[in-house]
């Protein structure tokens, strides 16, 4: 559970950055404007707004030369002073004070570039822990509040759409072929899966709701318990709204391919043509409002005891005990979510070639466990094998993955 939430946080800041597609993009015509609200006059001194339009621009200019190469002609310098500025203006678009905001520039100008390294190394399918970006993602929470460092990274994701847009526009307008129009179309279709079925506000709720569970599964428990009872954590967890989350299944689609979409990788790449191609990542779009209900109940049953193991690192404990507060209604839905068919036989193909031996060792090690024996085992010392194998059944090779993940980053 810890992994899932940290390499879903990553997964979403990674795919919301500008620097995917400085590469290959165009200024925007005059006549064109963004779907991001700009407040005209944002109350900074020349002299801060320049300090972040150089320091934003700086930054850009370094993930492009790290990305793609280290010249550039002057056309592509002025693109990249465009988007620079673009982006300032949606960290001004709701402004602290300027002695805040003269911080949270700071903050890039000190730990940019290591961040852009890391997240560049995640979008290449690296192992990477990104502790740089996780750090200067909570430091800039401190400064604009979650919510708002939330909805900047959506009004950034808008930018990179309309930006892909207006350069396949100009393709089409310069070389006439046919794809450029199918690319341009494609990607209208994909901004509006994103602001109709994501939207800004459940894209934030998502991402603040993200950022929490990972600080709660992976904090030192040192660190906290001077400060707060276990009832007090309880609540906080409480308080993530999960419940307000309200994306669609086409919207889970789209946040799904964004998990799998990682430059430079042949396993995931042909893993998302195979969920693509079965038709599988619409059967798990489509289970992914089932388990985030499933997950309010877990934690709206839980008890400051269960608190208590999470705190002292017995998370088996924990989540055997969560398990144990189900109702009727919860292990039916339980049974729902889980129940989702999936193309095993290619997977596990993929996942030989992929990882051999330790795979097939893996697979052959895993006991099939039905949904009755499961609930059988509710209460007893060995339930949490019992769910690690009766998930691990649902998809070995997807399961081993997440593990792989997991023995990489621990």
């Amino acid at each position: 559970m810890k992994i899932f939430y940290k390499r879903l946080l990553l997964l979403l800041i990674a795919a919301t950055t500008a620097f995917s597609f400085v590469a290959c993009q165009t200024a925007v015509p005059e006549e064109q404007e963004l779907e991001i609200k700009i407040e005209e006059d944002a109350p900074y001194s020349a002299e801060v707004l320049e300090y972040a339009e150089q320091t934003v621009y700086s930054l850009v200019l370094y993930a492009y030369r790290q990305a793609v190469v280290d010249k550039m002609p002057e056309k592509v310098e002025d693109r990249l002073r465009d988007y620079a500025s673009r982006i300032c203006d949606i960290t001004a678009s709701e402004p602290v004070t300027e002695e805040q905001y003269r911080g949270a520039i700071k903050l890039l100008a000190d730990n940019g570039q290591v961040v852009i390294d890391e997240l560049l190394a995640l979008r290449a399918g690296e192992n990477t822990e990104c502790e740089k970006v996780r750090e200067l993602y909570l430091d800039l929470a401190v400064v604009f509040g979650a919510d708002r460092v939330a909805l900047m990274m959506y009004d950034c994701c808008v930018l990179i759409y309309d930006a892909r847009y207006e350069r396949a526009v100009e393709k089409l307008e310069d070389y006439g072929y046919p794809w450029y129009r199918e690319e341009a179309e494609a990607l209208l279709d994909e901004k509006a899966v994103f602001t109709e079925s994501i939207g800004r506000e459940d894209f934030s709720a998502l991402v603040r709701c993200a950022t929490a569970m990972a600080e709660i599964f992976s904090v030192n428990t040192d660190q906290i318990s001077a400060a707060f009872s276990d009832a007090e954590v309880l609540e906080v967890i409480r308080h993530l709204e999960l419940s307000e989350i309200d994306i669609d299944e086409k919207g889970w689609r789209l946040l799904l391919s964004y998990s799998l979409q990682q430059k430079n990788s042949s396993y995931r790449a042909e893993l998302y043509d195979i969920l693509n191609e079965s038709g599988d990542i619409d059967k798990l779009a489509g289970v992914m409002n089932g388990s985030l209900e499933l997950l309010v109940d877990m934690i709206e049953r839980c008890e400051a005891e269960d608190i208590a193991l999470l705190r002292a690192g017995k998370r088996e404990e924990f989540i055997a005990s969560a398990f144990s507060h189900f109702d009727q209604e919860n292990w039916e839905l339980f049974r729902t979510v889980t129940s989702v068919s999936l193309a095993n036989d290619s997977y596990s193909e993929l996942a030989i070639a992929e990882y051999g031996e330790d795979y097939l060792e893996y697979l052959n090690g895993i006991s099939h466990v039905s949904f009755d024996q499961l609930r059988a085992k509710v209460g007893t010392q060995d339930f949490y094998q019992y769910l690690v194998d009766y998930i691990a059944g649902i998809c070995p090779a997807m399961s081993y993955e997440v593990g792989y993940d997991q023995s990489n980053q621990d």
